[in-house]
């Protein structure tokens, strides 16, 4: 198994159009319709490149006699790697809502906000949303400004 990374032309310009679709229909919502779908097929992406870098690490691990040790270092590794890339972004990002939110003065939509941004923090989001029975795609239904995070 090599270690070498290899950057794909091919899948990083799909990552690239499907990040611009989501940005031209969120900025010309009429322009592009469907445009949200780049969501769904960033994430598609991701989870290939994901599955097939533990696909690879669990065939090189195969040959090792302690089989089981090493895929459970390599998942362990693999999600702490995820988690120092992807909290301190995360955490910035909670932190700058709560302050722009907080600015605001609007007591009701700091409270929303702040009960939001813990569900956030601890990557329950969807679920809270769920348990507030709010409709996703309700158009009466202000966005919140973690709604998506």
């Amino acid at each position: 198994m090599s270690n070498t990374k290899h950057f794909r032309t091919d899948i990083q310009a799909l990552r690239t159009i499907a990040v611009l679709a989501v940005v031209i229909y969120h900025l010309w919502p009429g322009r592009l319709t469907g445009g949200f779908m780049g969501v769904d097929v960033f994430f598609v992406i991701s989870g290939y490149l994901m599955t097939r870098s533990i696909v690879r690490s669990v065939q090189g691990s195969l040959d090792s006699p302690h089989r089981l040790r090493s895929s459970v270092n390599f998942l362990a590794e693999f999600y702490a790697r995820r988690i120092k890339r992807l909290v301190p972004a995360a955490a910035t990002t909670l932190a700058a809502i709560l302050l722009l939110v907080w600015l605001t003065g609007k007591l009701d939509l700091i409270a929303t906000t702040a009960k939001q941004v813990a569900a956030a923090a601890v990557f329950g989001q969807n679920l809270y949303l769920a348990h507030e029975s709010v409709d996703y795609l309700a158009a009466a239904t202000p966005p919140t400004a973690v709604q998506h995070f």
